[in-house]
């Protein structure tokens, strides 16, 4: 009978370690967060948008948890450093989620919809419709996860008078080893040529993505400055009517080199601009468009991480089971 009760012991003790070990860990968990312009029911992601559309923010894997921060904030061009949204999103681990201090431009507090509502994502909500003022890049945010997205202006209706140039973007992107490679080219719709004078200047304006360094930029009659996370270039020559930029290519490094499948989304927009202080001006159409990176090839999975909690419990249950071996041994000596 002592020798079963031994067993049931030892058996209570394993359980134990397991259960409180398990407790004990914290998962790495690589959140994200997306913006897309369909129903929360079925959202896909997209990083493009023009007047009228109604931008959502969905996202996974986002640690549970009240009052979290989540806001929208002009990078480059029309909003230039201007927040247009903010709010507090709570995310609770019983399936449900909900919107506090919202303040945008949608009239009320918009709902929060959790788990099947969104297509299997753990939130999706309402942020913000886009104005017809709106233009270049923004950055959106939820905590520390933070993507960006571009509104293309729409461009204005022609007057009598003979149109002049008119921009738009063409973004790619590959891999190249651990580094991100994206090129980019200009090209002039309108009726008249650009000039490299300071009145009628083509710029660019390229937000990196987070967690990446800059490596370089280079193109022919191509001038870039990497300014707190931006890149500002500035195209030296003329572009025809009807013709295109030489092409900008720039590298970047991923900030660590990731372990997992990771893609990073970097967006470009470019317009015709009078002053270096003011690379956009709000009078001339400003176009956009991105293009998207992937790198590793291993799925995302949660890593464990004993907490410090999670190792004194170890080394507690481990002593205790070695007193209970010992104890046992010398009995049956």
């Amino acid at each position: 009978m002592k020798k079963v009760m031994d067993g049931r012991t030892v058996v209570f003790f394993v359980f134990m370690l397991t259960f409180m070990l398990t407790a004990s860990f914290s998962f790495a968990v690589t959140g994200s967060v997306k913006t897309t312009a369909t129903a929360c029911a079925s959202p896909v992601n997209q990083n493009a948008y023009f007047a009228g559309d109604t931008i959502s923010i969905y996202g996974d894997n986002l640690v549970t948890g009240s009052g979290i921060p989540f806001s929208i904030t002009g990078v480059s061009g029309c909003d230039d450093k201007s927040v247009i949204v903010s709010g507090h999103i709570t995310l609770n681990g019983n399936g449900t989620c909900s919107i506090d201090d919202y303040s945008g431009n949608l009239g009320s507090t918009p709902t929060c919809i959790y788990g099947a509502g969104a297509a299997g994502h753990q939130f999706c909500f309402q942020a913000y419709i886009v104005q017809g003022d709106d233009c270049g890049v923004y950055k959106f945010a939820v905590d520390s996860k933070t993507d960006n997205y571009s509104v293309t202006a729409p461009t204005p209706t022609p007057g009598p008078s003979p149109e002049g140039p008119s921009l738009t973007v063409t973004k790619t992107g590959h891999a190249s080893g651990n580094n991100l490679v994206y090129t980019v080219t200009l090209h002039n719709a309108g009726g008249a040529a650009t000039t490299s004078s300071d009145d009628v200047n083509a710029w660019l304006v390229d937000g990196l993505p987070d967690d990446t360094s800059f490596v370089s930029a280079s193109g022919s009659n191509w001038e870039c400055d990497d300014v707190d996370g931006d890149l500002y270039c500035t195209y030296n020559s003329s572009i025809p009517a009807g013709g295109n930029s030489s092409q900008l290519t720039i590298t970047l490094s991923p900030s660590p080199v990731p372990a997992t499948r990771t893609c990073y989304t970097n967006v470009a927009c470019a317009s015709l601009s009078a002053t270096e202080d003011s690379p956009f001006d709000l009078d001339s159409p400003v176009a956009c468009d991105n293009a998207d990176v992937c790198i590793g090839t291993t799925p995302a999975l949660a890593v464990p991480a004993v907490t410090d909690w999670g190792m004194i419990l170890f080394v507690f249950l481990a002593g205790m089971a070695s007193i209970f071996y010992l104890r046992k041994r010398k009995k049956n000596i």
